[in-house]
C-alpha cells in the first residue's frame, strides 16, 4: 500500500496527469490493492477490482467444492492478501470505506481462490452501506464465466465503469482490448537508481530500540497480549487429556495424547522421553509445520508405525516404502536427543507445556519449558515466530 499512495504522490508532480481523477484496476493480488489503495486513499476516485475479494468465511472455514481449498481458499493465497487483522474486521468492513465512490467488484464464477458464494456476500453487505450514503448505483457487480483469470469477457465492464465515472461518457465500449505495448516497452528504468527505498521500505515501519530511545517493554507485553493475541479466549478450558497410546522401543517411551485445543476442536500431542525418566532437567517444545511434520512421520513409521497409522493415512504416507540407512540414522538421532514434539500453536503450546510440567507421569514441576530448536528463523516461516512468542 506505501507504494501504492507514493505511486499516486508521483503521478501528482506530472503536468499531463489530472489529478482529480485517478482510477485503480488490476486482477488477484492487483484485485486486492484496488480496492485496498481506494479505501485508504481519497484521491482515487474510480475503483474496478478484478478477482480481488471475499470475505474470512471463504478464507479459513469453507472454501466451496474444490477439494483443495474446501475448508478454507487462505492456502491459495499469499501474505499480500492479509492485513494485520488487530480489531477482526472482514473485507466487506474494508470495501465499505470506498464508498460512496464508485466500486466495481469483478469475478468469474468458478474462480477456486475467490469462491462466488463469498464475494456475493461481500458485495451485499457493502451494498448496504452505498444505500445509507444514497450511492447505490455506484456500487456495481459483474460475474463471468471462468476461473482464476484475465479474460476478455471481464476487460470490458471495468472499461465502460471508468468511462462512465472518469469521462461522464455512457455510450458502451464494445471492442475487446488490443495489446498496445510489449512488456519491455513499459520499462522505465534501465537500471535500478541506488538511492531507491521501495525493497527495504517495510524495514522503516517498525520502531527498533537502541540505548538512545529503549522501549516500555511492559508496554510492548500489554500490546501483544490486547492486539496480536486478542483473539484468545479469556480463560482456558479443561484440555481433556486422554491418552491414545503409549509404547516402548530400545529404552525410549512415545506417548501421544489427545486434548482440546478449543471449544469443539481436538488436537493430539506427542511426547518422547528415556524410559523410566524420574527428574528430567529439561522440557523442550518444538513447533513444525506440515512439512515438517510429513517428514517425521517418514522417519518415525518404521519403529511407530503401529501406533500412528492414523497420522501416516492422513499424511499419505506408504508404510511399506523401503528405509534408507539416511532414514535408520537420522530416527535413532531423533530418539537419542530426547525431544518432545508439539504440533500446535502458542496457546496449544503454552497449555501443554503447563500439562506437562505438572505431569505425574514425569514428575516434572520444577522443570521449567524451553522451545528447543525452531525449524525456521523468525521471520521466515511462521514456526520461528511462534517459538519466539
Amino acid at each position: 500500500m506505501w507504494n501504492c499512495i507514493r505511486a499516486l504522490d508521483y503521478l501528482e508532480t506530472l503536468d499531463f496527469v489530472d489529478q482529480n481523477r485517478f482510477g485503480v484496476t488490476g486482477r488477484s493480488g492487483g484485485g486486492a490493492y484496488s480496492w485496498w489503495i481506494s479505501a485508504l486513499d481519497e484521491r482515487i476516485k474510480v475503483a474496478a477490482s478484478v478477482a480481488g475479494i471475499t470475505d474470512l468465511t471463504n478464507h479459513v472455514v469453507s472454501g466451496g467444492t474444490n477439494g483443495r481449498y474446501k475448508h478454507g481458499t487462505v492456502e491459495g493465497h499469499c501474505d499480500c492478501m492479509f492485513q494485520v487483522n488487530t480489531y477482526r474486521w472482514d473485507y466487506a468492513q474494508v470495501a465499505a470505506l470506498v464508498a460512496p465512490r464508485p466500486l466495481l467488484i469483478l469475478n468469474t464464477d468458478d474462480d477456486s481462490i475467490f469462491p462466488l458464494d463469498g464475494v456475493v456476500r461481500v458485495y451485499n453487505q457493502v451494498r448496504r452501506i452505498y444505500e445509507l450514503h444514497d450511492a447505490k448505483s455506484k456500487l456495481g457487480l459483474v460475474i463471468t464465466p471462468g476461473g482464476h483469470q484475465d479474460t476478455r469477457e471481464i476487460r470490458l465492464p471495468a472499461f465502460n465503469w471508468f468511462n462512465q465515472y472518469l469521462k461522464d461518457e455512457k455510450k458502451p465500449i464494445k471492442m475487446f482490448a488490443h495489446t498496445f505495448f510489449e512488456p519491455e516497452q513499459l520499462k522505465v528504468f534501465s537500471e535500478i537508481p541506488s538511492n531507491q527505498r521501495n525493497a527495504q521500505i517495510q524495514d522503516s515501519f517498525t520502531r527498533l530500540a537502541n540505548d538512545t530511545n529503549p522501549v516500555d517493554a511492559e508496554r510492548i507485553l500489554t500490546d501483544l497480549k490486547e492486539k496480536t493475541f486478542g483473539g484468545w479466549p479469556e480463560t482456558l478450558g479443561d484440555l481433556d487429556l486422554e491418552e491414545v497410546f503409549d509404547v516402548g522401543h530400545n529404552g525410549v517411551r512415545f506417548a501421544g495424547y489427545d486434548f482440546n485445543s478449543q471449544i469443539g476442536i481436538r488436537l493430539r500431542m506427542y511426547i518422547t522421553h528415556q524410559m523410566n525418566l524420574a527428574q528430567p532437567k529439561k522440557l523442550h517444545l518444538e513447533i513444525i509445520n506440515n512439512r515438517d511434520w510429513i517428514e517425521y512421520l517418514k522417519l518415525g513409521r518404521t519403529t511407530w508405525g503401529r501406533v500412528w497409522k492414523e497420522e501416516m493415512k492422513l499424511a499419505g504416507i506408504d508404510n511399506n516404502m523401503p528405509v534408507t540407512e539416511e532414514i535408520q540414522t537420522a530416527l535413532g538421532w531423533m530418539h537419542r536427543s530426547g525431544r518432545n514434539s508439539a504440533n500446535q500453536r502458542i496457546p496449544d503450546a503454552q497449555m501443554l507445556a503447563g500439562r506437562i510440567r505438572s505431569s505425574n507421569r514425569l514428575s516434572a514441576s520444577d522443570c521449567r519449558p524451553q522451545v528447543h530448536r525452531a525449524r525456521h528463523t523468525v521471520g521466515d516461516h511462521r514456526e520461528g515466530q511462534i517459538t519466539i512468542y
